[in-house]
């Protein structure tokens, strides 16, 4: 179901999570929105779309009389991605699309035990595109997220590669030290050896 919003002079398109539905058979949908930095009158159009065909079933309009602003962020980590769908690790209890990329169609998702799965029907998928989400929790809003398309690390995979970083620098630095120590003891030998044919020559001359 798509659910289409005029807010002054600015318009947005929200979506339910896609359902597949055989001839007869029937799902309750459900599509969140929440206008942000407006106040005034909402015109709505509501429609289905299946089988590559969009069906307008039903129109109306609604006020927005408290301005909402969204000044807070919330963490939130990549666990996996594909084109259709990405898992994160966040905290809530729901996720609203706030903003996404042209041409996508995003729908909201519920935070299960700090875990989300977000959807997505991405003509192109891109990896480096980005969607904003309001994130909710106890029916109020507690900021927003910036989610990606690439797996991010966990704090105990930062710190082991921290770790590892660390003493890589330590064995360049020793494997340096070692070649500055050989190249100096072989300085030192050449002079040595340099020294042997510089000694005088005490034989008793005839």
């Amino acid at each position: 179901m798509k659910a289409d919003f005029q807010q002054g002079n600015e318009s947005f398109e929200r979506f339910s999570s896609p359902e597949p539905l055989w001839q007869g058979d029937y799902e309750r949908l459900e599509i969140k929105y929440i206008p942000t930095n407006y106040t005034g009158k909402i015109e709505t159009n509501l429609s289905l779309q299946y089988c590559d065909q969009e069906k307008q079933i039903d129109s109306f309009n609604f006020n927005v009389t408290e301005n909402t602003t969204i000044n807070s962020t919330v963490d939130s980590r990549t666990v996996s991605s594909n084109h259709e769908s990405s898992k994160i690790e966040i905290k809530g209890d729901t996720l609203i699309p706030q903003e996404e990329p042209s041409y996508w169609k995003t729908s909201s998702a519920q935070i299960i035990n700090g875990t989300a799965e977000i959807e997505y029907d991405a003509p192109i998928f891109d990896r480096q595109e980005e969607i904003t989400y309001t994130v909710i929790e106890d029916g109020e809003i507690i900021g927003s997220t910036t989610v990606g398309f690439k797996p991010e690390p966990t704090l105990k995979e930062k710190i082991i590669d921290k770790k590892l970083e660390v003493l890589t620098g330590l064995l360049t630095a020793s494997i340096l030290f070692n070649i500055l120590l050989v190249l100096k003891q072989k300085g030192i030998l050449a002079r040595l050896q340099s020294l042997e044919y510089q000694l005088p020559d005490f034989k008793k001359q005839d």
